[in-house]
């Protein structure tokens, strides 16, 4: 809707008398056309931030001249001022640069959301890994060679929860680098469900707890998080997406989680294996005597 409104605002007076709800499902697709043409050809100054605010009604009617546009006009009041029309390519500009932004973030938060679960992971072969014996901050998570290196951390209660978000909070409002915000965001993507924590907690990442609330507490935490272009942990996620992409890396898993899992259920495979070869050669020596 708001993509339409500014649409609605660049058009001539005669052209804005329309029914917006008929136009949320039908955009004049020539003027799409001829923004995007003109999109090709605008020049960028430097720029990076811009703020608009509208004076209170109240404080305008004393002196409305001092809030009168002389430059540039931003939304229909003064829409069509032939003084204000050189400033029209300007206007173009900072709407081309929304769109892309808005394009840019829901892309990344497009793949924020197909970052595996630790579930997923561990089907796609995925080994997971406390570090235990290495020198190294808990928020140093890695992924190598099939690997994922999780640096181990007791399970959440209350207070665990309250001391996240106020760590949140705080790194957020100092404008830190969001490195504890980042590995929130990770963990959250990584345990959406009790099944997922319970991978963990069978590999010494987590210590015993109660993974229903676990899962259910970061899902909150999540709503916490800003999801931002500079995630720390991308190349972890790229390479483990890489990683799930490769099937032979399935069937491995497959094969060890499903047919070695217990030394039994190794030596019965084996063994059928052997049976089915003797079989085989048995026929073969068969049709040969014949």
């Amino acid at each position: 809707m708001f993509y339409i409104l500014i649409l609605l605002l660049l058009q001539p007076p005669s052209h804005r008398n329309m029914d917006i709800n008929k136009d949320h499902a039908a955009i004049d697709i020539k003027l799409a056309e001829t923004l995007s043409k003109k999109f090709k050809t605008l020049h960028y100054p430097s720029s990076k931030e811009c703020c608009i605010y509208r004076v209170p009604q109240s404080q305008r009617c004393l002196n409305p001249s001092d809030y009168t546009p002389h430059i540039v006009s931003i939304g229909p009041l003064h829409h069509g001022n032939e003084e204000l029309k050189a400033m029209e390519d300007n206007k173009l500009r900072y709407l081309h640069h929304f769109l892309q932004r808005t394009k840019s973030r829901d892309k990344r938060r497009f793949n924020y959301q197909n970052i595996p679960g630790i579930k997923e992971l561990h089907q796609a072969g995925v080994q997971f890994d406390s570090g235990r014996g290495r020198s190294q901050s808990r928020l140093h998570i890695t992924f190598e060679n099939g690997r994922l290196i999780i640096p181990s951390f007791t399970a959440f209660g209350g207070r665990t929860e309250r001391l996240y978000r106020n760590i949140l909070t705080f790194e957020n409002m100092q404008g830190y680098p969001r490195y504890f915000n980042d590995y929130v965001a990770l963990l959250c993507f990584l345990i959406r469900t009790p099944k997922d924590a319970d991978l963990l907690i069978q590999n010494g990442i987590i210590g015993l707890g109660d993974s229903e609330r676990m899962s259910s507490v970061l899902q909150s935490l999540k709503k916490s998080c800003i999801m931002g272009s500079d995630f720390q942990y991308a190349n972890v996620v790229t390479d483990l997406l890489h990683y799930c992409k490769l099937e032979w890396h399935g069937w491995t898993a497959t094969l060890k989680q499903n047919y070695f899992n217990t030394p039994w259920a190794s030596i019965s495979v084996i063994a059928g294996v052997i049976l089915l070869i003797l079989t085989v050669v048995q026929t073969v020596c068969a049709l040969i005597a014949l």
